[in-house]
């Protein structure tokens, strides 16, 4: 068995680099957005419909959320800051577009204005695996994290 040829040393060289340099932005990029991923619903601070025990939201990158509210799906659009405290982010949600399903509390889509902005309090556990998000002082929605980016 020979020894590999200068091109392809140079060759796995330079694939192995740009392998490397991918993983990293990927590690960077996730670390500068901790909620990039797809977080199912888990519990509510208040009594929720049934169906809306279903809700999901796949946070998919730094401005973009496919989500649903247990029975209506929807994109929106985000903004995200970390409060100055660290413990919390500051969320900022416009809707883009939905399927046209009443929400689960029976709310007919049509009823909400898609340029609305929409404002929130999202904290992460200390692992990040567990989200709350808050729609007021006393009102939450916990999600856990399935997928990570």
């Amino acid at each position: 068995m020979g020894h590999p040829s200068p091109v392809a040393l140079i060759r796995n060289l330079l694939l192995g680099a740009l392998v490397l340099a991918s993983l990293h932005a990927g590690a960077r990029e996730a670390a500068a957005n901790p909620l990039v991923g797809l977080w199912v619903f888990e519990s509510a601070s208040y009594e929720l419909p049934e169906a809306c025990n279903k809700a999901y939201l796949n946070f998919l990158d730094h401005y973009r959320i496919e989500g649903s509210d247990g029975v209506r799906k929807g994109v929106l659009e985000y903004s995200l800051e970390q409060v100055a405290s660290g413990r919390g982010y500051n969320l900022i949600v416009k809707r883009i577009s939905n399927d046209g399903n009443p929400s689960c509390y029976g709310r007919e889509a049509a009823t909400q204005d898609p340029e609305e902005l929409l404002f929130f309090y999202v904290m992460l556990s200390p692992d990040g695996g567990r989200m709350k998000f808050y729609l007021s002082n006393d009102a939450f929605h916990g999600y856990r994290r399935v997928l990570d980016p």
